[in-house]
């Protein structure tokens, strides 16, 4: 299983209703993508962070995260939630727990 954890920065106009908006929409437009087995969105819980928005999605493969990455709606929530509100955004790539099968946890 693979996930990624996204990190944005917002735009200064970006206020809490908004941040809200975009959590919801998040959810929304992704868990159309049918290669995303699960999809979270979150808020920083310090408003110091440079990083407030955060975004997580699972795959069962490297290969479903590059196919899902060409999506119509991954496409759409670049263009609608990302694009309009952020100013940058960072990433990881992990391996969750390969020694398990993780079906049956």
């Amino acid at each position: 299983m693979v996930q990624r954890v996204i990190f944005y920065k917002l735009k200064p106009e970006v206020d809490d209703i908004r941040l809200v908006e975009m959590m919801r929409a998040t959810r929304s437009i992704l868990l159309k993508v049918p290669e995303i087995l699960t999809v979270t969105a979150g808020r920083a819980l310090s408003p110091e962070n440079e990083w407030p928005f955060t975004v997580t999605l699972e795959f069962d493969t490297l290969d479903r995260k590059r196919i899902a990455e060409d999506d119509p709606a991954f496409i759409r929530f670049d263009q609608a939630v990302v694009q309009p509100f952020t100013l940058d955004h960072y990433h990881l790539d992990y391996e969750l727990d390969p020694s398990k099968a993780l079906k049956y946890s």
